[in-house]
């Protein structure tokens, strides 16, 4: 899909989705390292182009070699 290079995908984001990354910062996720990995079902979307179908979703935070994350 050439045409969604460069392009937020947030507005295909399920309302589980958007649920679990607003509770990132209560977590400590952006302050830590390494916090720990984030599970959680993603519901779904009616999208045709970027299609959420009901899934389990894995969070992890990983550190790069800049010392980012």
């Amino acid at each position: 899909m050439a045409q969604l290079m460069g392009q937020s995908l947030w507005r295909y984001a399920t309302e589980a989705i958007a649920q679990q990354e607003a509770a990132l910062g209560a977590l400590g996720w952006h302050d830590n390292l390494a916090p720990p990995g984030v599970e959680f079902s993603t519901g779904t979307n009616e999208s045709i182009v970027v299609p959420i179908r009901p899934s389990l979703c894995r969070w992890t935070r990983m550190t790069l070699s800049d010392g980012t994350a």
